[in-house]
């Protein structure tokens, strides 16, 4: 058997070990053990209006803007992106909604359904998608309602009267709790006890409307 030559004429073991060093001082978010982007995602189950309870899926896109070396590794991390897909009773709708949460999702009487987006993560994102517009209230709050298979800007003042809050799971727990959540199931009665374990201001419950001009 015949060994290969090493050109420099160093020990082999010692240039790996040399290379595996390169790499991870390349990527500093691999050597503390995570990825700049990653997903967390749910099924949950949304209480409507009027009474009724469907199961919306929501898949969040997050970016580490560093990589912590000690404690929490997602305690940098930022929402991005997020992709909700519910059946809307006439097929599956989906949308990606780039830097914006959704935080409400119910449906007129006429059958047409909306959200209500809050605002999230700055204007870096993985994804291009439609402009879902500015803050309509001061609260960073913007409407988009349904048309046809996907959803398109509208105005918060066309919010029907009984809307007050919001209906999904917000992130206001540290993201490294909202992992816990990552594949599951999150019933009516999961989304309390969540809520009582991290309790909202009003501010950040309410949907306000715009005020009218002078």
């Amino acid at each position: 058997m015949v060994e290969k030559a090493n050109p420099q004429n160093r020990p082999l073991g010692l240039l790996n070990r040399r290379a595996l060093l390169l790499a991870t001082a390349a990527s500093p978010l691999a050597a503390c053990g995570g990825e700049r982007f990653f997903t967390l995602s749910w099924v949950e189950e949304v209480a409507l209006h009027d009474s009724s309870v469907i199961a919306a899926s929501l898949k969040f896109t997050y970016e580490r803007l560093e990589a912590p070396l000690f404690g929490d590794p997602y305690r940098t991390a930022i929402l991005r992106d997020t992709l909700l897909s519910f059946d809307s009773g006439r097929g599956v709708v989906t949308q990606l909604f780039q830097r914006q949460r959704p935080m409400l999702l119910d449906r007129n009487d006429d059958g047409t359904w909306f959200v209500v987006l809050q605002g999230r993560g700055y204007s870096s994102s993985l994804h291009t998608t439609p402009d879902w517009g500015q803050d309509q209230n001061g609260n960073g709050q913007r409407m988009a309602r349904q048309e046809g298979s996907r959803f398109v800007l509208a105005h918060l003042s066309k919010l029907p009267g009984w809307v007050k809050g919001g209906n999904l799971l917000m992130d206001y727990a540290p993201v490294a709790e909202l992992m816990k959540l990552n594949g599951k199931k999150i019933t009516l009665m999961d989304k309390e006890a969540y809520f009582n374990k991290y309790p909202l201001q009003p501010v950040e419950r309410e949907i306000r409307r715009p005020q009218a001009s002078a």
